[in-house]
Parts: structure tokens; sequence; C-alpha cells
């Protein structure tokens, strides 16, 4: 059974079937002692070699054993390594993960980002179970990609490699096509369940990213506030539930010019509860705000150590009924923009009145809320930014969003892979590759 090797796209990726005018990249980067340093076989030494490669790239394809694809950089066009996935067995429904990319494409995401929709795509044609991978125990980069796609470390293959007398072991890891589908919440940052999500939704929210001058300090204060726990890189708080979404501090050097268009609406339990909450913020580095309300108004209000708005929600409020700890994404915004984004994340309207809107995720959590007109003149980039991820191609996830009345930032892609675009309202946030 043949397997027509796919070509597919990603913001700065295209993986295409390989062409016997790779020959000449192919053996540059299977030959380079430096990068394949850590293979499971010694430099190619003869050019010979890449079109043997490419004939068993053609091959693995006419058998149906899997997929062997060249990267190719949109930009420029330029050859950037490979990414496979073959030993595929339809009977046992599993297959196994390979790249290789050239020294001057790493620290960039490339890997990451090919591999992504190389698994994308193979979990969804080849109904696979189960992926599989190797890497050397030294080759901390690639285990760094592994577990970035959601892989699982297994177990060591103990000197399981000889190579020019050089013995090593090899981690072995595995992707399970439930964590593939399921986004788990510490190793992918997900929103929901892709697989309960509505069948029409093309994105997902996978993260609020929040710029601050101390990307750590501002980390520890939310994550105690919150009590929730820190990601290893010190920076970004994770949620609680697979109904939270993580936070992601990232520095920026910019001032703060004025309210942010968007702020936390602190959920509460109880009376006691609510002076815990502004308690504990108090002590961590927080402070009272004055923004003219009256001692009428049943809430707090308050800033974090870089003063940032936020607001401690009185219990028994209705409109934070069954939502998180952060009840909602209180946001100063037009009823267009509230639309916009209901179509956006396929989230229902949950308000709709006197031009104020609310919208929240047919599985629960936060609320996202726009205050309506008058709509504050923006001065300068948000402060906090919401990342989706597409659920499909990523491209084609830019032109809906664009239809809906997004704008798309011209310029340069950050490493991650992220396309930058604009609100209805203007509001910047950030669409990524498939997570």
């Amino acid at each position: 059974m043949s397997l027509p090797s796919p070509t597919l796209h990603t913001a700065r990726l295209s993986l295409r079937p390989f062409d016997d005018a790779d020959a000449d990249d192919l053996f540059a980067l299977q030959s380079n002692a430096y990068v394949l340093r850590y293979w499971d076989s010694p430099p190619w030494s003869e050019r010979a070699r890449s079109e043997r490669f490419i004939t068993a790239c053609r091959k693995m394809a006419e058998e149906g054993t899997g997929a062997r694809l060249a990267v190719d950089r949109l930009s420029d066009g330029v050859f950037l390594g490979w990414c496979s996935l073959n030993s595929w067995n339809p009977d046992l429904r599993s297959a196994s993960l390979g790249y290789c990319f050239n020294e001057a494409a790493w620290g960039h995401g490339y890997a990451t980002e090919a591999a992504r929709a190389l698994l994308g795509w193979a979990f969804d044609t080849l109904d696979l179970n189960r992926v599989q991978a190797e890497a050397d125990t030294r080759n901390l980069g690639s285990a760094r990609v592994l577990e970035k796609l959601g892989f699982v470390r297994e177990g060591t293959l103990r000197e399981d490699c000889i190579v020019n007398g050089d013995v090593s072991d090899s981690w072995v890891y595995g992707l399970l096509r439930r964590e593939w589908r399921e986004e788990a919440v510490v190793n992918r940052f997900a929103w929901a369940i892709p697989g309960r999500l509505p069948c029409g939704m093309t994105s997902h929210l996978f993260a609020l990213s929040f710029d601050a001058h101390d990307p750590g300090r501002l980390a520890r204060f939310w994550a105690g506030v919150l009590d929730r726990k820190l990601a290893g890189d010190g920076v970004t708080v994770l949620p609680s539930s697979d109904l939270g979404f993580p936070i992601r501090f990232l520095l920026t050097q910019a001032e703060k010019t004025g309210p942010n268009q968007m702020h936390f609406d602190l959920t509460s339990a109880s009376p006691e509860d609510m002076q815990q909450t502004v308690a504990r913020a108090l002590e961590l580095g927080g402070r009272h705000l004055d923004i003219g309300q009256g001692p009428e108004i049943p809430h707090v209000v308050l800033a974090d150590p870089e003063g940032n708005e936020f607001c401690v929600i009185e219990p028994d409020n209705n409109f934070l009924a069954d939502t998180d700890v952060i009840g909602a994404l209180s946001s100063d915004g037009s009823q267009q923009v509230g639309y916009f984004w209901s179509e956006a994340l396929s989230w229902p309207l949950v308000w709709d009145q006197d031009e104020e809107t609310a919208i929240q995720s047919p599985l629960g959590g936060s609320k996202i809320s726009w205050g309506g007109p008058p709509v504050n003149p923006k001065t300068g980039k948000n402060r906090l930014v919401l990342e989706l991820a597409a659920d499909g191609d990523q491209q084609a996830e830019v032109d809906r969003l664009v239809s809906l009345g997004a704008t798309r930032v011209e310029g340069e892609l950050d490493e991650d892979g992220r396309v930058p675009m604009l609100d209805a309202d203007g509001n910047e946030f950030w669409v990524l590759a498939p997570r």
C-alpha cells in the first residue's frame, strides 16, 4: 500500500517530498560531523549517499512505511533539514519520529514547528495511536524538542549505539494519541480538550502573555495570589485545571502609559476568602488602587507590583458564578470586538446587553468580557495579550480570522512561529502553529 508524501505548510516552513535537486544540500547536512555528533551512524563521506537517501524516501512512500520530508524556510526557500515518520505499522497503529536540521537552523524553533506539523498530519491521516522517538542522552536540544511536543520520556537504552568506537545511551520517548489530542495541561498549556470542543472551532486559547519589567518577580506574585504553580522556566504560571490557561510573563522595557486594556477579576468563595486574597496580594507586594471607585463598590481594586490593575470580586457575584479563580478577563472594548472573539474562539455570548458583551468556553472556566463604549484610545502595546493556537493549518486559521475582521501585522515571526495580529478594536494577539 503506497502512502503519498504530503506537502505541509506552517507559518515559517514548507515540508515537501525530497527532489533530486536536494542532493547537494542533503550531503552538506549529513556530512557535517558536528551536526551528527549524537547520530547513530557516522557522517557521510560520499555524495552518492544523498542519492540513495532520496531514493529510499521515495521507496518509503511507495511501500507505505512512512513519510520523510525536506524542510524549507518559506521566506527564502533555504533547505533547513528534514523530518520523518517511519516504521509505520497500521496494525499496531504506531510509527517513529526522526529529524535532522543544519546548525544554522538551531535555536529558532524550526524542528519543533516542523515535527508538530508532521505529527498533526500523521495522527489525522494514519490514525496513529503511538509515536516513538529516541535521543542520545547527551543531546539535550533534541530532548527539549520532544518534550515541547508532549513526548514522555519512558526509559533509557543503555549503550545501544557504538559509532566509531564511541559508546552512548539513548532515551526512549513516546507520545500517545490521547496525549496529543488532550493537550495535557502542564506540558502543552492548552485551554481545553480539543476532542470536546465545538466542531467548527479552528483555534483555541493557548496562553495569556503578560509584559513585565521583572518577569520572574511578577510571575511569583501572581502564582502566590492565584495559588498556582510556577513552571520550570520561572516566568510561567501554570493553570490549576484543564479549563485554566497559563500566564507567560515576558520581558519588556516599555513603560506603562495608562490603565491596561484588560485586567483580572478574581472570584471569592466567601467574605473570608475575599479578605484572604486581598491580604495575600498585599503581602506579596500589591497595593490598593484608587480609580475613583466610591465606598459603595463591593469589590476591592488593587495593583500588582508593577501597577497592573486587578479586582477582587465579592462573593455571590452572579455574573462570575461557576467560573474560575480568574472569573473574567475584564476588558475595555466595543460590542463588535466581543462578537469577533465569540466567532474567533467559537465561544458563545453569555452576555450581550447595552453594547456590553461577554463570552465563555462551552466547557466553562474564565469569561472574557468587554465594557462597551466609550472605549479608551490605545496609548501603546497592550501589556496583556491573548495567544491562540491553530487546531489545523496555521495560515488557514490566520485567513479565517482576517475574514472575521482581524488584521495581520506584517513583520518577522518569533522563534515560536507566532503570527502577530490585531483584533477588531486594534488589540494585539498571536496565532501559533498547532499545539
